[in-house]
């Protein structure tokens, strides 16, 4: 009986090993909307000390 380099002993066996429900793409789908952006996204800037202060961009911090 031949194995390939992957562990599987046929096609079909390695098709049965990388198919994916319906829950787990359920599930993945869920975990990666809890990533997703909600509301205002605050990113703070900060000046480049090298860049000099007359061309410097004001930011305003809370």
């Amino acid at each position: 009986m031949k194995i390939n380099r992957h562990g599987h002993r046929n096609l079909e066996q390695l098709q049965r090993y990388l198919e994916v429900s319906d829950e787990q793409v359920l599930g993945a789908v869920s975990a990666l909307s809890m990533l997703s952006p909600v509301g205002q996204v605050v990113k703070r800037s900060f000046n480049d000390l090298s860049t000099p202060e007359s061309i410097r961009v004001q930011t305003k911090h809370d």
